[in-house]
């Protein structure tokens, strides 16, 4: 079996040892993203296997096969995945573009290799691709109340309870609230993901956001977070807010939000469609047609606005309006 577990966490739990760290890290020019599990109650494992590269010529039952290639199979376990979402088998359809992980070591009684990950392919991978001929797969879980800890370089961090770090032609990192278990009877693993209201954290400096899940693609260095999004910044006049949408631009160290954005602070209500977060600058940029402050009686609107994120200040710098209230 193409797995390896970490025995030597679990030995440690068996023990009574000193904590055990186990970390998954993925490289971005000159970035490091790191996954930390160091529960002593948690687990840590694992997974290998190869990938194939290739196009759905045929599904038939729990059988794919590839053009001038193998034919695979999938079982409970197996992952198919199409525009980041997991899909059933019968959602493939002959002439998708596919990178599909399987372990050579676990075959069906026709001598079909076992599909770890099938994932259908937007566009034809990187050039390097050829020499990605590997896949492993990172499955990280802390019982509450500790979590995961994922490190993007050094400016932010995001917590949760479950993680999985896959490397393969497309590198990601999935963060959510659930639960990884071995089952002893038969080796298995057993993964729990939930999609619960706040679950998963990330930080950057002051500001905390909330949301239900997190994934992260390497390929692209943006962190998703599906909301709906809960926003905290500490401070002397602390800022709460809601949105429905979070990205984390890895690149830049940029936090994105949009969907219904809305920003509470120091008696002032913010309305806008999305910002642009510049967490060390101290300011946000924010847009709407329009985006509305108001504060008591009066309010100003406008298509852009930099909001400061210690004050709650506002400037509009695009299309300015105004209700002022003198009474």
């Amino acid at each position: 079996m193409a797995r390896l577990f970490a025995l030597a966490l679990i030995l440690c739990v068996a023990l009574g040892q000193e904590r055990y760290a186990s970390t998954a890290e993925l490289k971005r020019k000159d970035k490091t993203v790191v996954a930390i599990q160091s529960s002593p109650l948690g687990l840590s494992i694992d997974e290998y296997g190869d990938i194939a590269l290739g196009v759905v010529s045929k599904i038939e039952g729990e059988s794919v096969s590839l053009e001038g290639g193998e034919t695979y199979w999938a079982d409970t376990e197996s992952r198919i995945i199409k525009a980041d979402q997991p899909v059933s088998l019968a959602e493939l359809k002959p002439g998708d573009l596919v990178e599909l992980a399987y372990n050579r070591d676990q075959k069906n009684q026709a001598g079909q290799s076992l599909i770890m990950r099938l994932v259908v392919l937007a566009k034809p991978p990187a050039n390097d691709a050829e020499s990605k001929k590997n896949y492993s797969r990172t499955i990280m879980f802390d019982p509450k109340p500790d979590r995961v800890r994922i490190e993007f370089g050094k400016d932010a961090v995001a917590f949760g309870n479950l993680a999985l770090v896959e490397k393969g032609l497309e590198e990601k990192v999935l963060l959510s609230d659930g639960s990884a278990r071995i089952v002893e009877q038969d080796g298995r693993i057993e993964v729990n993901l939930l999609d619960t209201v706040s679950s998963v954290e990330v930080q950057q400096g002051k500001s905390k956001a909330f949301g239900t899940r997190l994934v992260y693609d390497n390929g692209t260095g943006e962190a998703h977070m599906l909301g709906p999004i809960q926003l905290v910044r500490s401070g002397e006049k602390p800022l709460t807010g809601e949105a429905g949408r979070l990205v984390y631009q890895l690149d830049d160290e940029t936090l994105i939000l949009s969907g219904q954005l809305k920003l509470v602070q120091n008696g002032r209500t913010t309305t806008a469609s999305s910002a642009i977060v510049k967490e060390k600058e101290g300011f946000a940029y924010l847009f709407g047609d329009p985006v509305a402050s108001t504060s008591g009686d009066d309010t100003v609107q406008g298509k852009k606005v930099r909001y400061s994120l210690e004050r709650g200040d506002v400037i509009v710098l695009e299309d300015v309006k105004g209700e002022f209230n003198d009474n």
